[in-house]
């Protein structure tokens, strides 16, 4: 089976979970015998000088295209004016989709799969093209994630933009319920999500594989001086948003309270008000060059989110590492776990308090909580039987087809 991957940001390194998410997905197929294409946006934003590398070698092909997605004021403002969803436009290209259209022009493909909502402007184009069956992979319910944002913004105006965006990402996402011909959801959550708003085309979920052996970690023990951490993309709104709120209304009492604590914050191009922090036995390490041996070096990982949709593949990552992973309700979206077995939940100051005070005088139950962690990895995101369920699922659209 041929399948061509359109991605709006290169997915290498994989040092956040999109990139995770796009590598897992094609690394599975590859790994099924499938033959894989990329064709990706380079971004300014997150623009990589070296397309190739290890983690590359299962793609029979890669082509990239460049697009300056810094943010506008003027076409900003001017979108304002018209009934376009600005997040959209931004994403929609002449050179990436004359690349597009080369690609389609020399090649055929059984399967073409859409990374992301950013990519479904190129659909006609595919459609004009090509024979193949489109699949769009939803990462996030894009509008929720402005919902959220506009729900926990005190800023006026920042209130009602991030409404407009939402609704108009609303608006875009459901006129497009029926140009593709199979959903992809990320999570179970999102699943339902996408049912409720109406959705009754063909779906599957496909949550992000993890191949466990390649997170064995080199090592899993307490630190004399407890570390907790956190790595993630530091310009997304989410990880800002549930970031400050945590050093703000929990870690500045739990640093105060325990002695032998830290924070360690690591992630690349860290927002401003991210820089700088005011906090107590808070490191912030930057963009590290091996987010593996970050998180090694972690007695438990903190993922303070608040707002947002899809998975948290960080998250997954951790728990693959036999990592004690302490998330609000919102990071363990798609990812069930039993609270206090196989990881902790925490929805204020008071519970997370709690925890790491359960934690610290219940030392012994580390061990078995990092293999309950592992083992719930194996089980329910296992690479290879995820990427097997959705070849079945194509060849079982491709077959109706005829």
């Amino acid at each position: 089976m041929k399948i061509l991957q359109l991605v709006k940001k290169f997915p290498f390194p994989p040092k956040d979970g999109e990139s995770i998410a796009v590598l897992s997905s094609s690394k599975g197929y590859a790994d099924l015998g499938c033959e894989i294409s990329l064709l990706s946006m380079n971004t300014k934003k997150h623009f990589v000088e070296k397309t190739e590398g290890e983690g590359l070698i299962h793609y029979k092909s890669i082509d990239t295209s460049y697009l300056d997605n810094t943010l506008n004021p003027i076409k900003a403002f001017l979108n304002l004016f018209s009934n376009d969803s600005f997040n959209i436009k931004r994403f929609d290209s002449s050179d990436f989709r004359h690349k597009l259209i080369t690609i389609l022009d020399s090649q055929d493909f059984d399967v073409i799969q859409l990374e992301s909502l950013y990519m479904l402007p190129y659909i006609n184009t595919i459609r004009s093209k090509s024979k193949a069956i489109i699949v769009f992979r939803s990462h996030n319910i894009e509008h929720e994630i402005w919902t959220n944002l506009s729900t926990s913004s005190n800023n006026p105006l920042l209130k009602w933009y991030y409404n407009l965006c939402s609704r108009r990402l609303k608006e875009y996402e459901l006129n497009q319920f029926t140009n593709y011909d199979l959903l992809l959801p990320i999570s179970h959550t999102d699943l339902s999500k996408y049912q409720q708003l109406g959705f009754d085309q063909k779906l599957l979920l496909s949550p992000v594989g993890i191949d466990i052996e390649k997170y064995a970690a080199n090592r899993n023990v307490v630190n004399s001086v407890i570390k907790l951490g956190y790595i993630g993309s530091l310009d997304w709104k989410p990880n800002i948003e549930g970031l400050n709120w945590f050093f703000k209304n929990i870690w500045n009492a739990v640093s105060v309270k325990y002695n032998k604590i830290e924070f360690h914050l690591a992630g690349r191009n860290p927002d401003s008000s991210l820089q700088n922090l005011p906090y107590p036995k808070l490191f912030n390490h930057g963009e590290v060059p091996d987010a593996k041996d970050f998180l090694e070096n972690l007695d438990f990982v903190v993922v303070p989110l608040l707002s947002g949709s899809g998975i948290r593949i960080k998250i997954l990552e951790s728990m693959a590492m036999g990592k004690v992973v302490l998330s609000t309700p919102k990071g363990y979206e798609g990812i069930n776990i039993q609270n206090g077995r196989d990881g902790f939940i925490f929805n204020d100051a008071e519970e997370f308090e709690a925890q790491i005070q359960f934690l610290i005088e219940n030392s012994k139950l580390i061990s078995q909580i990092s293999l309950n962690a592992k083992k719930y990895i194996k089980c329910n995101f296992d690479i290879k039987t995820l990427a097997q369920n959705n070849i079945n699922k194509f060849k079982q659209i491709i077959n109706s087809n005829g």
